[in-house]
């Protein structure tokens, strides 16, 4: 049987620091310019053109693609700012829609920028057709008034100087107007035809068939100006209705607002008030508001708050991943959010993304920014925690030291100057407890029940005032150190260690039962241990029930977690009834234990796999207890399946397991006569290191394998 069951410690050991409320520092963003450029094609359908140079101020040049498309990306401009452009270039092509490219400006979107080119050849056919067309007109209009004023002098209306007057006023006039014609023309021809509807594209092409004044007409015809008066009127009526509509929703919204203020104000209440119906009432509250309020960040703040101090890892995760959509979110409650959401995926069995996500928060959070600020600080504090529980969650111990014994000198450091820093000493004292938990991962029990008893003086003090924090972190540091007193067999003060837990717990969980009832089960399941190991089987039978019974309750509201305490709890009862004979209930629990783990395993089986393993082998040492063969003969296959998956894979993380189950799978070998199976299990354990034939179950194979004789044995109970 395993000595160190570090998959399990792992699990009790990982917890979430998060309480503290984040300063808002804005994430920055380079700005980026997406574009295509398009080929003019008259009245149809324009086209995409590649192997444009586009080349602007700010930018590197690029150049289109096949599709015509572009990105730029501007060093320093911001939404906004003018794009002040250098080239636009291909060869035998002009730009068409010149007017918006200069009035290009950085967007505040994702919005495509047009450029529309033309070939040079079109457009200048364009043009000069154009230039016949008006300069005849010109020409004509210039006649008209000419002899509109010879008649005028032939009449004796004008006088010959004003008639020579009058002649030269209209020449220079015309002149004027001459040399402003290739402007005139130039915009003219830039109209873009496959943009117009079916009545103004006849209209462009009376012009060029030279009808100019026919096309005037045809404009006037269309009563543009009256059509704007009445879009504009219905524009006018629309912007009123609209902002009459805004001003409602704005006071809706403001109206939303107070009114979840004086739930959060009631959910404040229910806590003060406490116990389970209260906490079940504020559950409910919290979801019903929150759907009606998903829009809005700080409310789904206050549901990662609420499911994060619950423990409910499923919940946290759900609006974690809402949360991290929103688009403007401080770097501080990104960083918050990403820690929260990877200290629930490590609680629901999902070790790689919680990684993923905690690296995220440390990349969002280099060091520096540690020394700007308080929050600044706290949040780097507690970044540390978390890596070194991830650490000690992936059987890396000595690692996980390193981070958090940091974490106590940068608080001892800072409380020097700041004594009176509550949050100081908080994170202090959670890094001292993960501080502890990792001494013992690395067999480092001594020194871990020096820091224990050490650290305990002082949280005895502050849980004195009732804090439920304080309460907390006595309580944690009360079960560890006497699990480290049952492991090293000191006996001195044991009771009142238990009794100081065990009324601790009961405090906090008459609270606040959904947050604390694993952790009360716990308490429970350290009276096991000790009860057990004084041969006071009454008690065990009595505290292994009470923990039951508290972890089907916690399973209720919660994730893998806690099944997976649940079912070892039905593994112990199992494993305890058959200790005490009584084989019927045994064989009901330990299938339980084992049913509860292979649903697990079917959600994460390389999470789950090790523990899959160990209750395989439990049902295997049962059927060899009690004789029953054909018990026997389905879980051996199902186990040999599993150790090859470790022994290929985890041998180094999980070299007790592996001896364990190769030892029990042996010994049914042997008993059934099939050696042929049991040799390559022999040969299996020669390749494995020396230290790690030390279990009694592998000690038991190899002797039956080797010819010798044991003695008879009562069967083992295996309590974790």
């Amino acid at each position: 049987m395993p000595r160190n069951n570090l998959a399990l410690m792992k699990k009790c050991f990982f917890t979430l620091c998060s309480t503290l409320i984040l300063s808002a520092t804005c994430l920055l963003a380079q700005s980026i310019q997406q574009g295509i450029v398009m080929e003019y094609n008259g009245e149809k359908q324009k086209t995409p053109l590649s192997n444009v140079s586009i080349s602007v101020k700010n930018a590197a040049r690029c150049i289109s693609d096949q599709e015509g498309r572009f990105k730029l990306d501007f060093r320093t401009l911001h939404p906004g700012d003018k794009v002040e452009m250098r080239t636009i270039e291909k060869d035998g092509y002009v730009v068409f829609n010149q007017d918006v490219v200069d009035e290009w400006r950085v967007p505040n979107d994702e919005s495509t920028f047009v450029i529309i080119l033309c070939q040079s050849s079109r457009f200048k056919a364009l043009k000069d057709k154009y230039y016949t067309i008006a300069s005849e007109s010109y020409a004509r209009q210039k006649e008209a008034e000419e002899k509109h004023i010879a008649e005028l002098l032939k009449k004796g209306k004008l006088q010959e100087q004003e008639y020579q007057e009058q002649l030269e006023a209209i020449s220079n006039q015309y002149l004027d107007q001459l040399d402003n014609l290739d402007n005139y023309i130039d915009r003219f021809a830039r109209i873009d035809l496959s943009e117009l509807d079916q009545e103004e594209r006849s209209i462009i092409e009376m012009v060029q068939n030279g009808n100019i004044d026919e096309a005037i007409r045809a404009y006037d015809s269309m009563g543009i100006m009256e059509k704007m008066d009445m879009v504009n009127r219905q524009s006018n009526e629309a912007s009123n209705a609209i902002q009459a509509l805004q001003k409602k929703v704005d006071e809706a919204e403001a109206q939303k607002l107070k009114l979840y203020a004086m739930v959060k104000n009631q959910i404040a209440l229910l806590k003060l008030k406490g116990g389970r119906e209260s906490f079940q009432r504020i559950e409910q509250m919290q979801e019903e508001v929150a759907s009606k309020l998903t829009q809005y960040p700080d409310v789904v703040m206050d549901c990662i708050d609420f499911y994060t101090d619950q423990g409910n890892s499923e919940k946290t995760i759900y609006w974690c991943e809402i949360y991290l959509k929103f688009d403007n979110i401080s770097l501080d409650q990104r960083v918050f959010v990403e820690s929260c959401l990877s200290a629930a995926l490590f609680n629901s069995g999902d070790a790689e993304a919680a990684l993923l996500h905690n690296q995220r928060s440390l990349d969002l959070m280099p060091e520096s920014v540690a020394v700007k600020s308080s929050r600044s600080f706290y949040r780097y504090l507690n970044a540390l925690i978390l890596q070194g529980g991830l650490l000690w969650g992936v059987n890396r111990p000595a690692d996980c030291i390193q981070y958090v014994s940091r974490v106590v000198t940068l608080c001892d450091s800072v409380y020097a100057l700041e004594p009176s820093a509550d949050v100081i000493k908080q994170y202090k004292s959670v890094a001292q407890f993960r501080w502890l938990v990792a001494l013992c991962g690395c067999n480092k029990y001594q020194e871990a029940l020096d820091l224990g008893m050490q650290v305990l003086d002082f949280l005895k003090g502050e849980a004195a005032g009732e804090n439920e924090f304080w309460m907390n972190r006595y309580g944690k540091m009360l079960n560890q150190v006497f699990n480290i007193c049952i492991y090293l067999e000191k006996e001195e003060g044991h009771t009142e260690l238990m009794s100081q837990s065990l009324a601790i717990w009961k405090k906090l969980y008459d609270k606040n039962p959904q947050a604390y009832v694993s952790d009360y089960a716990d308490v429970w399941r350290r009276h096991l241990h000790y009860s057990y190991k004084h041969q006071e089987y009454t008690k065990c039978l009595e505290y292994i029930e009470q923990e039951i019974a508290l972890r089907q309750e916690a399973c209720q509201n919660s994730g893998d977690i806690d099944m997976e305490f649940l079912a070892l709890a039905l593994r112990n009862y199992g494993h305890f009834n058959a200790y005490v004979g009584n084989a019927e209930k045994a064989d009901t629990y330990l299938k339980k234990a084992l049913e509860m783990q292979q649903s697990l395993a079917d959600k994460h089986y390389d999470t789950h796999v090790v523990f899959l393993t160990q209750y395989q082998i439990d049902i295997l040492q049962f059927a060899m207890d009690q004789n029953d063969i054909e018990l026997g003969k389905v879980f051996a296959d199902k186990l040999q399946r599993n150790l090859q998956y470790l022994y290929d894979n985890k041998l180094k993380e999980n070299p007790n397991t592996i001896e364990y189950g190769t030892g029990v799978l042996g010994v049914w070998y042997i008993k059934q006569g099939n050696r042929d199976a049991a040799t390559p299990l022999y040969n299996r354990i020669l390749k494995m290191n020396e230290n790690c034939r030390e279990d009694e179950d592998l000690i038991k194979f190899i002797d039956l394998y080797e010819g010798k004789t044991l003695p008879a044995g009562k069967p083992k109970i295996y309590l974790l």
